[in-house]
């Protein structure tokens, strides 16, 4: 015998399954049988089992199909035999989704109302995207496509938008469901920078010892050397190197760096990163471009060393090493057996500084 906690439940599932359908007007009907006790049923505890059950079911407010039963000798009753949920309406109901049901339709119907009927199927195709959304955020969302689909996108920035209530960041927080309904939407592309910096006097990069540039203006880099630095204050504290350029990757914006310097292929390359599964990931794709690249400061010496300084690395990368040497796999499994939560992370900034001159001095 199903109780109506049961039937909410397989509504619910129905629901989950299927509301994305039933707003592009696909729906059919699901009837759930309630399995009503019999006659033999009924007689095995004189009937107590089945008037509890019928009691709870007139306490709902579930809509039902009954039929007349005679259920043995404790008379004929009005049975529930099913539920039919033949309508969204219905099934959002009983499946305690009737809010969220009437928001996502209001919701839908605005949108097409403001933007035209053929946005109705691409937006439902999005329905995750927008379906939390408050008022302003919809409208918001109207303003931007409405812009878009009566200016030249290519000619801006992402985030220099010129439309009133929008903030510079918003596209970009919802360019999915955006871009489901604007063709070819793109934009003015943001230069692809890199920053250097010389860590011997003696050498200079365009006349200076520090600068920041495009990529594709890089040219011929002087010396014989190259560090990768992970973190931005580590690679500005880089104590003096003979012969050695220093590049700021940024994180994982470090692949894309050595991976459109084919300069760097003729260079002595060495990669410094936090002591982390990240650090190591990292270093491994760099080593995709770059195979003969080495690490510095990465050892299981550093890391044991430091482990006072560690800290719990929050979302420990899961990558499976391919290109990493065995010490350094050493120190990853290291890091890994020697947290509870995944991974210890040892941050750049935390190794003792004379430690990082001298590991430098010996590069010499």
């Amino acid at each position: 015998m199903k109780t109506p906690r049961d039937v909410e439940k397989r509504a619910a599932t129905f629901y989950s399954r299927n509301h994305r359908a039933w707003l592009s007007g696909t729906f059919a009907p699901l009837t759930i049988g309630l399995q009503p006790p019999s006659g033999r049923t009924a007689e095995l505890d004189d009937g107590k089992a089945t008037k509890a059950w019928l009691q709870e079911w007139s306490r709902s407010a579930i809509p039902l199909q009954r039929q007349h039963r005679k259920l043995s000798y404790l008379g004929v009753y009005e049975v529930p035999v099913r539920v039919v949920l033949d309508q969204p309406e219905t099934a959002a109901e009983v499946a305690g989704k009737a809010k969220h049901w009437k928001r996502i339709n209001q919701l839908l119907d605005y949108f097409v109302e403001a933007l035209g009927e053929p946005v109705r199927a691409k937006l439902v195709e999005k329905l995750s995207a927008w379906q939390g959304w408050s008022d302003f955020t919809a409208e918001q969302f109207i303003a931007v496509v409405k812009w878009l689909r009566t200016h030249d996108a290519s000619e801006y920035y992402i985030r220099e938008l010129p439309i009133y209530g929008v903030d510079t960041k918003w596209i970009e927080a919802h360019r999915g469901v955006v871009s489901a309904v604007v063709e070819n939407m793109e934009f003015r592309e943001k230069p692809d920078l890199v920053e250097m910096r010389s860590l011997d006097q003696r050498l200079l990069l365009h006349g200076l010892s520090h600068l920041r540039c495009r990529l594709s203006e890089i040219g011929d880099l002087p010396g014989q050397r190259v560090v990768l630095v992970e973190n931005h204050v580590t690679f500005l504290a880089l104590p003096p190197m003979s012969g050695t350029i220093a590049i700021y990757g940024a994180g994982l914006h470090a692949h894309s760096i050595v991976g459109r310097m084919p300069q760097l292929k003729e260079k002595q390359v060495m990669y410094w990163g936090d002591i982390d599964t990240h650090g190591f990931y990292i270093l491994e794709l760099v080593r995709r471009h770059l195979p003969n690249a080495t690490s510095i400061l990465m050892d299981v010496d550093t890391a044991r060393l430091h482990e006072a300084l560690a800290v719990a690395e929050p979302l420990p990368s899961r990558f499976q090493p391919e290109l990493l040497t065995p010490g350094e796999l050493q120190t990853l499994a290291y890091i890994r057996e020697r947290s509870a939560v995944g991974s210890l992370r040892i941050e750049q900034e935390r190794i003792v500084f004379d430690r990082v001159v001298d590991a430098f001095e010996n590069q010499v």
